[in-house]
């Protein structure tokens, strides 16, 4: 059994895309993140644009929230996909386990191997994150805040 765990989606602002996609869709902001020498971190719940100005750094994804849906906001230039930047779901743990092996004699090209996500590129050039479920409602925590890493922002 599969689900779908959340949309990414490039965008070149964003600021303005979190701000339209709030607008539009009534989303609310689940948790933003920056990509760091260590991994992704999370910023602390409750802060906001006004604390990322004041201290010259910003977000790099933020992740919204429109009832059980994520839509994964991601800052940067498209992969040649269009703005879609890839699409994740979340497998049984047996399942997962096999899954990198699996897509590799498929011809597929793995661009990531943890025992928290695969990340895999298809024959027709769709990535996929492909992670285990733990049966946690809502989807997971963030990559930062399950490994402990969060955004000084005092």
């Amino acid at each position: 059994m599969a689900r779908l765990h959340h949309i990414a989606v490039r965008v070149a602002n964003l600021r303005d895309a979190e701000a339209h996609y709030q607008a539009l869709l009534d989303a609310r902001v689940a948790f933003r993140e920056i990509l760091s020498d260590d991994g992704w971190t999370t910023f602390p719940d409750g802060s906001d644009w006004p604390d990322f100005d004041r201290l010259g750094i910003a977000p790099q994804m933020s992740a919204l929230r429109v009832g059980l849906l994520e839509l994964t906001l991601i800052e940067g230039e498209s992969r040649g996909t269009g703005s879609l930047d890839h699409l994740a779901i979340l497998i049984d743990g047996a399942r997962f386990r096999e899954l990198a092996d699996r897509a590799s004699s498929l011809g597929c090209m793995v661009e990531h191997r943890s025992d928290e996500y695969v990340m895999i590129v298809d024959r027709y050039g769709i990535r996929w994150e492909i992670s285990p479920d733990l049966g946690r409602s809502g989807g997971t925590k963030p990559v930062g805040a399950r490994n402990g890493r969060w955004v000084d922002i005092s």
